[in-house]
């Protein structure tokens, strides 16, 4: 084969192949890829500040450049990604508490043209969805990443399945038609995937914190 017909067919494999992982992942082992992602996020943010502060702090010590850099990249790098991970849940329940409370202000305001009522309102209603929040956030997190995964692989594999070729025989192909254009086969697919997904992140978090 050559070598430029190889790159084309490996680059569909992994054009198909890369979504197909991802929305598995999010299907079944959605709560701890998120966690996951939160330290990688809390890792790149303190390297990117200790960068910085490790910067200021080699020249004023009289380092190597890159030395400063890459300890302070290291350095807060290691504890940012740690910080993130372990206090997650506190995060997510600020950043629900915050995103509420300005939604439900704005549209107190626009409902009661009163800033006070606004703000008060706002206050209380963000307060208890972050409070809600730290009760139930495993279950919103396993259920939101299940259906999102689910339903996106249901989607592709459905695609795949149905978008005909050569494999299929042509007695299959009306009755690929019909399940394309009436949606059962994506329907039902969606309908596994969520429900297997929710079932596996319950039993495999169940001492997730």
């Amino acid at each position: 084969m050559h070598m430029s017909t190889l790159a084309i067919t490996l680059a569909g494999a992994l054009s198909l192949a890369a979504p197909l992982a991802y929305s598995a992942l999010s299907c079944y082992a959605g709560y701890k890829l998120y966690r996951l992602l939160t330290a990688l996020f809390g890792l790149l943010a303190g390297a990117g500040l200790g960068v910085w502060l490790g910067g200021a702090l080699g020249e004023s010590l009289g380092w190597p450049g890159w030395v400063g850099l890459l300890a302070g990249a290291v350095a807060l790098g290691v504890l940012g990604g740690f910080l993130a991970f372990r206090f997650y849940k506190f995060c997510v329940c600020l950043q629900t508490g915050v995103v509420t409370a300005l939604v439900l202000a704005f549209v107190l305001l626009l409902a009661t043209q009163s800033w006070q009522v606004g703000l008060a309102g706002g206050a209380v209603l963000g307060l208890v969805a972050g409070v809600l929040t730290g009760f139930f956030l495993r279950q919103i997190l396993i259920v939101t990443t299940a259906f999102n995964g689910g339903v996106a692989l249901a989607t592709s594999l459905s695609g795949l399945l149905l978008g005909g070729g050569d494999w299929m025989p042509a007695s299959l192909e009306s009755a690929a038609g019909w399940l394309e254009q009436t949606g059962v086969l994506l329907a039902v697919l969606s309908v596994v995937f969520v429900a297997t997904g929710v079932l596996v992140q319950l039993r495999t978090t169940r001492r997730a914190g």
